[in-house]
């Protein structure tokens, strides 16, 4: 009554391309009321493409905006629902998000696809690394990488230059492996 038909879904196939948008989402994604918003660089085009289509294929009408800065890009998915049960399920801020219980014992398919999410999100480009400022989910990309047969490590990383607006970096997390033979 407050309101047309919400858009959307009412149930999401737990497939490769849902599990790297959600990686993506707990590296680089934030909910308002209504909102679901990734922000990237605004040059990595291939990442905004990808999840244009996907919420569109889902019945979401996205959009994707360029701030005046230049250098950043946002997508935007305007659903209450999903804005409400994302943080609900992994976490509200960067430095509480995990990766749900159920998702823990995926497939190795699809346990790479939810890191390569994370990774097209917070990778460093050239290296076998995810920095992170969640400890759980730091732990959580170890045990995944050990079940992949990956040999991880991680270290605790300190900023001590200030952020834009003055405040102390928080504590980070770096998750590195070796560049695999497979």
């Amino acid at each position: 009554k407050h309101g047309g038909v919400r858009l959307g879904p009412t149930e999401i196939s737990v497939d490769t391309e849902f599990l790297w948008v959600l990686g993506l989402y707990l590296a680089e994604g934030s909910c308002g009321t209504r909102t679901v918003t990734f922000s990237l660089h605004r040059d990595e085009t291939e990442y905004q493409e990808r999840l244009f289509r996907y919420f569109t294929s889902l019945g979401y009408k996205p959009n994707i905006d360029y701030p005046k800065d230049k250098k950043s890009a946002v997508v935007r998915v305007h659903s209450t629902t999903l804005a409400a049960w994302l943080p609900s399920w992994v976490g509200t801020r960067c430095d509480s998000k995990s990766i749900p219980e159920e998702l823990m014992y995926l497939p190795p398919h699809k346990s790479k696809a939810l890191l390569q999410g994370l990774y097209d999100g917070d990778g460093s480009k050239g290296f076998n690394e995810i920095t992170q400022t969640s400890r759980i989910l730091a732990l959580q990309m170890m045990e995944l990488l050990y079940r992949l047969e990956e040999q991880p490590s991680v270290r605790r990383q300190q900023a001590e230059t200030l952020t834009p607006k003055g405040n102390r970096r928080k504590l980070a997390y770096v998750v590195s492996w070796a560049r695999s033979s497979k």
